[in-house]
């Protein structure tokens, strides 16, 4: 699937983790960083613990509000765990996250070092973890 300027996801390359395995991971302590891609609205309502917002929108139109955290993101060996609202496992369904994971490849970030989160946030927030 093509997103951004071309840069293409290989479905079969998309890895996924459930609210379960992102819970479990936050408190073992795992070197990874949440990023959520809603709107910058959407985040101040409610989001994932440790989850560091880096919106499409901002990405598209406001590249500066969010150039440390892409330092940050690009210098660092943490894994990535990206979500929007919702996504489902198989679904390659061009959500906010994709297109952040997109954007996050041409800039070098190994498509290995990102996960989709199974559901969203709507899906981590009714999964009760």
């Amino acid at each position: 699937v093509a997103y951004g300027k071309g840069v293409e996801l290989p479905e079969a390359h998309v890895r996924w983790i459930s609210a379960a395995e992102l819970t479990s991971k936050l408190r073992s302590g795992a070197a990874l960083r949440v990023l959520d891609a809603r709107e910058e609205h959407e985040f101040k309502v409610g989001t994932i613990p440790s989850a560091v917002h880096l919106g499409q929108s901002a990405l598209m139109f406001n590249r500066g509000s969010v150039e440390e955290v892409l330092h940050e993101i690009t210098t660092c060996a943490e894994d990535l765990v990206l979500f929007a609202n919702t996504a489902g496992v198989g679904s390659m369904a061009a959500g906010r996250d994709l297109w952040v994971m997109a954007f996050l490849v041409e800039l070098g970030v190994p498509l290995g070092r990102m996960s989709r989160l199974a559901g969203g946030f709507l899906g981590w927030s009714t999964s009760g973890c």
